[in-house]
């Protein structure tokens, strides 16, 4: 191992460079007016605002702006908001049991029922907020500018279907159908009119639900069970019904509920571990280890949880924290997520371990506490292992 000699040490600190490493950002949104709780649970395009549920109350962040409550239909009690769109301006939900179309302008709208009057539920909205999908009673719907369509079941004895989510187009849906009795199908709606596709289950699985497609309608997530517990899939039409297991292959079960625009990314749950991602490099991984993997500092948590969203160029995702410190419930955000990490050294994020790197460690050497670009190793203190680290990938070209 190599060390640095006292003198040396005052040597090269002589000319320091500041840096700072390139990570992903956390936002804490913390929890809305009169709420003692929240959950993320959907997102803009752009990350800059976001749905919020706080038990029967849903609100909308804005970033700069904080929050506005989703307030329910005349005569409702509460209002539960699902989605958002791309776009930031439309929230769908169910406000006692209607459905609902929001924006800030308008407030809420009631969407209609296949029955005048019945129940219904709003669950996934397009890109510019014109389709809206869910089920009106034991059917799933579409509507398109207000004018509800029903979509059908491929299973046609059976009477159960409910669509959660749509395309950027609206041209392609996701959700599931009843088989029989307690068992239902992941399904795929495509075309006009509509017609659904089985996507199966998983080998040895009894069900299997849809809950989030792609923007391009190309890939679908959900989770179906298995033997071990519901394990969350990722379906293409090249591959089929495809097992994503459990992080660390750790028993429970495991759940997909968002993918990115071209399904290289799927985000939500895994036992154990909380908050879960997977990419085709990393495979499925908890969040807190991706984010460390990513370099970014996620002390301020005691625990990341469930992953409900995340935007279409995989860079940003919306989710539940713990606090570390009052050990409160509280949506966040975190955006960064397509920067890579600098390697073990390379403190300024330019792609090479050099003499500047070298002087940003020693200008912090003996220095405590989160986020010093030289503290290589993330272990809350600039040391002689931090010097070695850099030492040992001193003139290594790293990925940008």
């Amino acid at each position: 191992m190599k060390t640095l000699t006292a003198a040396v040490l005052i040597a090269v600190a002589a000319s320091v460079v500041p840096a700072t490493n390139a990570a992903p950002e956390i936002l804490n949104l913390g929890v809305p007016p009169g709420a003692s709780f929240a959950n993320g649970y959907a997102l803009s395009a752009d990350a800059t605002r976001a749905v919020v549920q706080a038990g029967l109350r849903s609100f909308v962040w804005i970033e700069g702006e904080g929050y506005t409550e989703v307030m329910p239909l005349p005569g409702q009690s509460f209002a539960i908001a699902n989605a958002m769109s791309a776009d930031g301006q439309v929230v769908v939900g169910t406000s006692g049991s209607r459905a609902f179309r929001w924006t800030a302008p308008g407030g809420a709208v009631e969407l209609a029922s296949l029955m005048p009057g019945g129940p219904a539920n709003a669950y996934g909205v397009n890109t510019d907020g014109t389709v809206v999908v869910g089920g009106t009673g034991s059917r799933a719907v579409r509507w398109v500018n207000g004018v509800i369509e029903e979509l059908p079941n491929t299973f046609p004895s059976q009477t159960f279907a409910e669509a959660r989510a749509v395309s950027a187009d609206g041209a392609a849906v996701a959700g599931f159908g009843s088989v029989a009795t307690s068992s239902t199908r992941a399904l795929r709606w495509t075309g006009s009119p509509a017609t659904p596709e089985n996507l199966g289950v998983l080998t040895g699985a009894n069900f299997s639900r849809a809950e989030a497609i792609s923007a391009d309608g190309s890939t679908v997530t959900g989770y179906s069970q298995s033997p071990g517990g519901p394990r969350m899939f990722r379906w293409t039409a090249t591959d089929g019904l495809v097992n994503l297991g459990t992080v660390n292959n750790l028993t429970g079960s495991s759940f997909g509920y968002g993918v990115n625009a071209d399904g290289t990314m799927i985000v939500g749950e895994s036992a154990q571990v909380g908050g879960a991602l997977w990419t085709p490099d990393t495979g499925l991984v908890s969040l807190a280890d991706f984010l460390v993997m990513k370099g970014a500092d996620i002390s301020a948590y005691a625990a990341l949880s469930t992953i409900r969203a995340v935007t279409p160029d995989g860079d940003a995702l919306v989710a539940t924290a713990l606090t570390a410190g009052d050990l409160q419930t509280v949506a966040i955000v975190v955006r960064g997520l397509n920067a890579s990490k600098p390697c073990d050294g390379d403190t300024n994020g330019d792609g090479v371990v050099n003499f500047a790197d070298l002087n940003t460690v020693l200008s912090q050497f003996g220095q405590t506490g989160q986020g010093l670009a030289g503290d290589v190793n993330n272990d809350g203190v600039v040391n002689f292992a931090d010097l070695n680290g850099t030492l040992t990938n001193f003139g290594s070209t790293c990925q940008k």
